[in-house]
């Protein structure tokens, strides 16, 4: 007798070498299901873990997300221009530069004097 689980899957597509596509459970099951035929299926988000159907955008994705957790490009170019880890790796980029700076200064003034090499000055044994 077969026991039938039933609950949302948590969805993650396989492509195979033939280029098809299958979306396969993560969860303990062996729900298999086409690409193709997943549309409108009850579904675990991959980043909120609340449950929706999946829809036209999230079919196309490898680990289906919901529209809540959707970021759109827009907002990202909005929050660009005020990064705050931009900021902090350009200060501190500016302060490892100053820092070799420093150090290579102090290698270039503490070098030795080179003499110039001339073939008479060696000595024949």
């Amino acid at each position: 007798m077969s026991t039938r689980i039933n609950h949302a899957h948590k969805l993650k597509r396989h492509t195979f070498k033939t280029g098809s596509q299958i979306y396969i459970c993560v969860l303990d099951c062996s729900f298999r299901i086409a690409c193709e035929l997943a549309l409108g299926k009850r579904v675990i988000c991959w980043r909120c873990g609340k449950e929706f159907h999946l829809n036209q955008y999230s079919i196309s994705l490898a680990k289906p997300h919901c529209e809540d957790c959707h970021i759109f490009k827009s907002d990202i170019l909005k929050n660009k221009k005020t990064n705050p880890i931009k900021e902090v790796t350009t200060e501190m980029a500016s302060s490892v530069v100053s820092s070799l700076k420093d150090r290579l200064s102090g290698v270039v003034t503490n070098q030795p004097e080179v003499k110039e090499y001339k073939p008479d000055d060696e000595e024949v044994l």
